[in-house]
Order: C-alpha cells, then structure tokens, then sequence
C-alpha cells in the first residue's frame, strides 16, 4: 500500500487566494513544502486550482519501491493536491465540511 498524504491551507480574501501553504508526504523521501503550486495558486481563485496542482509532480525525489513507481506517486501528489486545495477553500468559504482521514 502506498501512503502519500498532502496537506493544503489556503488563506483567502473574497474569492482570491492571497497564500497557501501546501505540504507533501509519502510521495517524496521526505516531507515537502509544495512552494510551486504556492506560488502558482496565490493570487488566483478556485478555477485555478486544477493548473497549480499539476505542479505537485516537480521539485522533490520521489521514492520509487516495490509498493509503487516514483511515477504512480507523483501521479498521486497531483491528483491529492487538487482535492486538498479544493476542499480546503470550500471549507473556508463555508461550502464544505472539513474531512480528515480517507477521501
């Protein structure tokens, strides 16, 4: 089983994301700060969020083992990062409920 987790708080003013702190682990050899997609988000709103999250698959080694390929986890960086960010500004935005656990 392949264990990758990703973390994502946005900081919203209105419907922009001012910043975003965005963290990585499981995929990498070690936990990340994912400062591309940060830095890709900022200053934009939810319909960007799908564009900054391809983003995740860059900037750290992935770890490649018997339990999944270094490309299956960034696969899954991108694929967890869109989905945090996406709940993560729908809960700051009083449209969701936070979700911890299992997607």
């Amino acid at each position: 089983m392949t264990g990758v987790q990703t973390c994502a708080l946005p900081i919203l003013q209105g419907s922009v994301i001012t910043a975003a702190g965005i963290e990585l682990t499981g995929a990498p050899t070690k936990a990340t700060r994912l400062t591309a997609v940060e830095q890709a988000i900022t200053g934009k709103g939810a319909d960007a969020i799908a564009t900054a999250a391809e983003q995740a698959a860059n900037g750290w080694d992935a770890n490649d083992d018997l339990h999944a390929s270094a490309e299956y986890r960034r696969h899954l960086a991108t694929v967890l990062t869109k989905r945090a960010l996406t709940r993560a500004v729908a809960v700051a935005t009083g449209q969701g409920q936070p979700r911890f656990g299992l997607w």
